[in-house]
């Protein structure tokens, strides 16, 4: 009984303490957020090129991810994106595969849904650079 008390009451409580935002509470898509990507290749004089995230989606191991990138120019909403925002570095070196010896930059931007409580944090921008190696 202990240990379900725990479980059930202490830990949510806890994440909700610990970061405000309840990570470990029953919140099951009790708030969504709003992103959209944005990948570029800086060429030699550092001139932006934009790179398209549905080649980018082609090029990633890892399938769980492609659906999160394919179409992300523009905003879509999703339950929580905690796990893109941790491997933005992952999805820059993916943008990598055909361009040896360039940099990526990769923004995720983020913002509230529109009908997402007063709670949620403001606009929010998480960015990357990532060097591709150089391939012969």
């Amino acid at each position: 009984m202990v240990i379900g008390v725990l479980v059930c009451l202490v830990v949510p409580l806890a994440s909700w303490v610990a970061d405000g935002r309840g990570r470990l509470a029953f919140t099951m898509y009790a708030s969504t957020v709003d992103y959209r990507l944005d990948i570029s290749q800086l060429d030699n004089l550092g001139a932006r090129h934009a790179v398209g995230l549905t080649e980018v989606a082609r090029n990633v191991s890892f399938d769980w991810a492609a659906p999160f990138l394919a179409g992300a120019e523009t905003y879509r909403t999703v339950p929580q994106i905690d796990a893109l925002r941790d491997h933005l570095r992952d999805v820059a070196r993916a943008a990598c595969r055909n361009r040896s010896g360039s940099v990526i930059e990769i923004a995720l931007h983020e913002r509230p849904s529109p009908h997402a409580s007063d709670a949620e944090p403001a606009d929010r921008c998480t960015t990357e650079r990532v060097t591709c190696p150089i391939r012969e």
